[in-house]
């Protein structure tokens, strides 16, 4: 039956078409996962390119060294920090200035004062005239908010602005 060998011929291709269809999807599988799993090696080796080790137990022993070694950095940037903040009140964060005509003949507002208090109320209020002949500057310190020095109607303006005013911070 010439029938029956064009049926078999047949089959047998298709049988073939279905293998070959197969290993084409197993090799399509075979590929992604190679290029998932070299992305996922990138991913590690980016992320270990810090630490030396041929072994997992190599790589955790550099990983708690790195662990020691920062945390024994933070606890120095924390010392750092308390000794700074404990010095904050005491430096000058409130400023006023205010600009004028020191002398009657002059013209513009050439002299000034200015105060540079700290959280407490302490510091200095410093003052330049400028005249046509001269020009002075006079600092006079702030202790608890107030000078023991005579302050001039525009230094006691400063001081108040200055101690009411937003801190610089």
């Amino acid at each position: 039956m010439p029938g029956a060998n064009w049926l078999a011929a047949e089959t047998g291709l298709a049988g073939l078409l279905v293998v070959s269809l197969l290993l084409i999807a197993c090799n399509l599988a075979l590929i992604w996962r190679l290029r998932t799993t070299r992305r996922l090696v990138r991913q590690y080796e980016a992320m270990f390119a810090d630490y030396h080790g041929d072994t997992v137990q190599a790589l955790l022993s550099s990983v708690a060294q790195r662990e020691q070694h920062n945390a024994q950095e933070i606890g120095r940037m924390q010392d750092r920090i308390e000794a700074m903040e404990a010095r904050m009140p005491h430096l000058p964060w409130r400023m006023a200035v205010k600009r004028y005509k020191g002398f009657p003949d002059m013209g513009g507002d050439l002299s000034f004062s200015l105060a540079l208090l700290s959280d407490e109320g302490n510091g200095v209020i410093i003052t330049g005239l400028h005249g046509r002949e001269e020009s002075r500057v006079y600092a006079k310190p702030v202790q608890g908010n107030s000078s023991r020095y005579q302050l001039s109607q525009e230094e006691l303006e400063v001081l108040h602005e200055a101690l009411a005013g937003a801190v610089l911070r």
